[in-house]
């Protein structure tokens, strides 16, 4: 089972005031080596680009360019001989400072699900996470509930093709202090980037 988690700084692992990354992979991978024993070990890889939003990740010029998702799953296909089994797509967070409407945030993490269904991965769409930001700002959170609710709608949909499933994030707890936040209530800590891998893998397993 071949994995590909695509992204921002959430998938990267971001985590201040540290300068190295904690991303989530590691800890997805662990967890479903450990919850479907196999003889043929999952394989999860990862790209995640801080700062980004979705919109820039749907523009086509980055879809195809070398750090564009469709690139990403078309070198996994060509070097391994067959496409990928899954892409998890958690995109989003960084566009609620941005915009003012939740559709153009929906139809560029929309555009991300379509581009890997075009290449025959199928997908799952994590839902942007709360934050304290979002308890601060009615207006980030109305709209991340507004993303998170078109998502899930669309990955039920005949559109989506049985292809996508959607997921709500594991770590739901946005309290500042708590351990797997980080102090900024923006990004997770290492312990809670590890709860969040592991918090996937059962959905996915």
């Amino acid at each position: 089972k071949k994995v590909f988690c695509y992204g921002d700084s959430l998938t990267a692992g971001t985590s201040p005031p540290f300068h190295e990354l904690f991303p989530y992979g590691p800890h997805l991978e662990s967890e479903l080596k450990r919850l479907v024993p196999s003889d043929v070990s999952p394989i999860v890889r990862w790209s995640g680009y801080p700062g980004w939003c979705a919109t820039t990740m749907a523009d086509p010029s980055t879809l195809d360019g070398p750090s564009g998702l469709r690139t990403f799953l078309r070198n996994i296909s060509a070097k391994t001989g067959s496409p990928a089994s899954l892409c998890i797509i958690l995109a989003g967070t960084n566009d609620l400072a941005y915009e003012t409407d939740s559709q153009p945030i929906v139809d560029a993490i929309l555009t991300l699900h379509r581009a890997s269904h075009g290449e025959e991965v199928p997908t799952v769409a994590v839902a942007i996470p709360p934050s304290v930001w979002q308890r601060q700002n009615s207006d980030a959170a109305n709209m991340a509930a507004e993303v998170n609710a078109r998502l899930e709608g669309w990955c039920s949909s005949s559109e989506a093709g049985g292809m996508a499933k959607f997921i709500e994030c594991p770590i739901d707890v946005s309290t500042v202090g708590n351990k797997l936040w980080c102090s900024d209530g923006l990004h997770f800590s290492p312990a809670g980037f590890k709860a969040l891998g592991e918090g996937l893998a059962p959905s996915i397993a």
